[in-house]
């Protein structure tokens, strides 16, 4: 009877493992936003390095509906940005406070806030956009098609300035 009870037992887990596998996992078609490792990325954005520095985490929601539509801006564009899980377990403490000081240093938020997209360009000029929309609470419903034109024109808007500073080098 113990030996069927282990058997019972064995066959479970190994169905549950089974089961894990085959659950598909969420699917990333940000083709544009491309993950890096932490240590490269604060190091860039801490030497003002030219560059899109995107900061966030999968199950945030409001990087949830930004991540597709900068995408979408990134690829007509034909530009790329990096992308920082801030919740990764490669984000390390001295990451987090880089990041925070740059942010305090840099912008008008006292902290850490994402998502949030740092523009650099090549002369210096910086800009940054966080969150979604001021009118959008991305807990409570998703963007209407409105608000992803709205956001989309605006993230266009900072991409031109981004590249036409870039242009003046």
């Amino acid at each position: 009877m113990k030996k069927k009870a282990i058997w019972l037992v064995g066959i479970i887990l190994i169905l549950v493992v089974i089961g894990m596998l085959l659950i598909p996992k969420k699917s990333d078609n940000t083709t544009h936003l491309i993950r890096k490792q932490p240590e490269t990325v604060m190091e860039s954005l801490l030497t003002k390095k030219t560059g899109i520095y995107v900061f966030g985490f999968d199950t945030c929601p409001w990087c949830q509906e930004l991540y597709p539509v900068l995408d979408d801006v990134l690829k007509n564009k034909k530009q790329e940005a990096w992308q920082v899980d801030t919740h990764g377990k490669n984000f390390t403490d001295k990451n987090k406070g880089d990041l925070k000081q740059y942010i305090v240093d840099n912008t008008s938020y006292d902290g850490v806030v994402v998502p949030m997209i740092i523009f650099i360009s090549d002369d210096g000029f910086t800009q940054y956009h966080v969150g979604t929309l001021d009118d959008h609470d991305a807990t409570k419903e998703t963007m209407s098609k409105n608000q992803q034109r709205y956001l989309k024109e605006l993230l266009q808007d900072m991409l031109t300035i981004y590249e036409q500073h870039n242009d003046k080098k």
